[in-house]
């Protein structure tokens, strides 16, 4: 009989504790004797959720504002990232609205904060009043100022506030960032030459179909100009900006556009007026070398004019190259627009050759080294040159500080190996030049920049192949410094940036196309595009494709196109498949330090040491 009663009361304490509604712990008074249970905290006598406001006290919260409209550039134009189109761009001030349910007075300072995917919190631009509540503020912040070590990534803005009780109010969002800024698609044919900068930022580019273009950009993304020109086989090379417009040169092939000239070297006007055409030569000839941009005054010139200079590959003589140098002035007011001295054969550079320009001298890749040439009174003659011990194919080209040395890259004929080798400039002797010779097998080397560091000057380069590395060599013995394996098919230069950054853009590869930003002291990846972007055109030594073209970089630009003063630029990578993409980076534009820091040594593309290296 007691176990049945003590079962019946077992029974009913269950039904009573399974009836009676669950015990809020807010409910409960509290006092320094009498605690709370876990998760809940005494505040003025009664237990509350931690971080919960007391009944009355404001509550702060937070939004993002829409972002400002972008250019109309029509449906060729892409601004926003393929992958995250709600991501704003990391050149962007975005604004934060930060509201209170009530009014706030003799409150303390509202404390604002941006903090990127790592480092630290960055503190706002400006903060303005806003009529949306009784505490309204409005807070800027620049999204360039937290760091990002990925191509995308997720900041978040903070803000809290003391209220006259002394609590503390908190609030906080989320802002997806993107590298991302815009994308244009020509539709006009491979872009198989390097981009070029002109003034306030104008992007430059020309396309490889038969009836290829000349397009002009500006750099908000929307198109100035463009004019039908025929197969662009290279530049664009900007000349100086004289009275409000610029020269653009390109050569092109124009036999399917143009009733008069074939291949033939073209001056446009940054104004997009009519073409002059000079040079023009035979359809079995052929432009492709690199232009460069240099001042001729012939004996009835009254000043310096703007010559462009190049180099012409004519049909073989045997079996030797033969080569012709062509020199144009779009200004010249006399008899001399075109000089082409007599063609050399004897050493003569392949079609996809580099040249650049110091002074009156010009310097072109051969085989197998490296041959100049110096315009004295009325003409161009050849000066000493130096010779490759091993029978490479020179492509790449860059000239030293001072241009004290020039420096070449190159593969032997079946790419099983390459080098890198620098000569005196002027070396007279024919075996002057010293070499950093990579390992048999080791991927051919195409072309390389030079940078400065601890007072020296280091030399980056790539190889064309799936596993190629990316690697740095000291100038003074040519010794390998480091090396990072696995950076992908780099058949075109890097882009040295401000702030010790380099930049690499891959050919094709099976991995997919990728843009690449290193830190240039240790080689150590930064961030990586490897999605949403096509690789450049690959490298070929023939009349179709030629060397593949490198970046180009800017400083970042008001709608104005004055520069910008944060270190911010725009990266424009030439697609293979007929795209330009723009892509903002941490460099506020080249690295003015370095001796030549990207392919033809500066933005214009003028191959011309002494081009200034700052944004044009």
């Amino acid at each position: 009989m007691k176990r049945l009663m003590g079962c019946a009361v077992v029974a009913v304490g269950v039904l009573f504790a399974c009836t009676v509604p669950e015990w809020n712990p807010e409910d409960r008074d509290c006092d320094a004797q009498s605690r709370c249970i876990e998760g809940y905290t005494c505040v003025a006598g009664m237990c509350r959720r931690n971080g919960e406001p007391l009944p009355g006290t404001a509550t702060l919260t937070m939004e993002l504002l829409p972002g400002p409209s972008t250019p109309d550039g029509g449906a060729d134009f892409r601004y926003t990232d393929p992958l995250r189109p709600d991501a704003r761009h990391r050149d962007e001030e975005v604004v934060v609205r930060v509201r209170a349910s009530q009014a706030l007075p003799d409150a303390g300072p509202l404390s604002v904060a941006l903090k990127g995917v790592e480092g630290p919190e960055s503190s706002h631009l400006r903060v303005g009043d806003c009529d949306a509540g009784p505490f309204c503020k409005e807070v800027t912040f620049g999204l360039w100022s937290p760091p990002l070590r990925a191509f995308r990534g997720e900041f978040t803005a903070t803000a809290s506030i003391r209220d006259s009780e002394g609590n503390t109010l908190t609030a906080s969002t989320s802002i997806p960032v993107t590298r991302w800024k815009w994308s244009f698609a020509g539709k006009a044919g491979v872009i198989q030459t390097s981009p070029a900068i002109g003034a306030g930022g104008t992007v430059y580019f020309g396309t490889g179909g038969a009836e290829g273009r000349v397009f002009a950009l500006a750099p908000e993304g929307v198109v100035r100009w463009s004019r039908v020109v025929g197969r662009v086989t290279s530049g664009p090379a900007v000349g100086a900006f004289v009275n409000g417009r610029e020269r653009v040169y390109v050569s092109v092939d124009a036999s399917a556009v143009h009733s008069t000239h074939t291949k033939v070297l073209v001056a446009l006007s940054s104004e997009g007026a009519l073409p002059i055409y000079g040079c023009s030569r035979q359809a079995e000839d052929s432009y492709a070398t690199p232009l460069v941009l240099t001042t001729t005054r012939m004996s009835t010139d009254p000043a310096d004019v703007e010559t462009v200079v190049t180099q012409v590959e004519l049909p073989k003589v045997g079996t030797e190259h033969a080569a012709q140098l062509v020199a144009f002035r779009p200004d010249d007011t006399g008899t001399n627009p075109c000089m082409e001295p007599i063609p050399s054969t004897d050493d003569s550079p392949p079609v996809f050759g580099g040249m650049v320009a110091h002074g009156l001298d010009v310097y072109a890749t051969g085989y197998p080294g490296i041959q100049g040439f110096r315009f004295i009174a009325d003409g161009w003659v050849k000066v000493p040159s130096a010779t490759s011990n091993m029978p490479w194919e020179m492509s790449g080209l860059a000239l030293s500080r001072n241009a004290t040395h020039v420096v070449t890259a190159g593969a032997d004929f079946d790419d099983s190996q390459s080098a890198v080798m620098r000569t005196l400039t002027n070396a007279g002797n024919p075996d002057a030049g010293v070499e950093y010779v990579a390992a048999r097998g080791e991927p051919p080397i195409r072309d390389l920049v030079l940078g400065a560091a601890d007072g020296g000057e280091t030399l980056y380069f790539g190889h064309d192949a799936e596993d190629g590395a990316l690697t740095a060599v000291g100038l003074v013995d040519m010794a390998r410094l480091r090396s990072v394996p696995g950076a992908g098919v780099i058949p075109n230069a890097p882009v040295l940036g401000a702030a010790g950054v380099l930049y690499t853009a891959s050919g094709p590869q099976s991995r997919g196309a990728e843009v690449s930003a290193w830190e240039a002291s240790t080689l150590k990846l930064l961030w990586r595009l490897s999605d949403s972007v096509a690789p450049v055109a690959g490298w070929q030594s023939s009349s179709t494709v030629f060397s593949s073209p490198s970046p180009a970089l800017d400083c970042a630009r008001a709608r104005s196109g004055s520069a910008r003063d944060e270190e911010l630029g725009t990266l424009y990578v030439p697609g293979a498949d007929g795209v330009l993409y723009a892509i903002i980076v941490d460099s506020r534009g080249l690295d003015t330090n370095a001796p030549w820091p990207r392919f033809q040594h500066d933005a214009r593309n003028t191959g011309n040491a002494a081009t200034p290296l700052a944004c044009p």
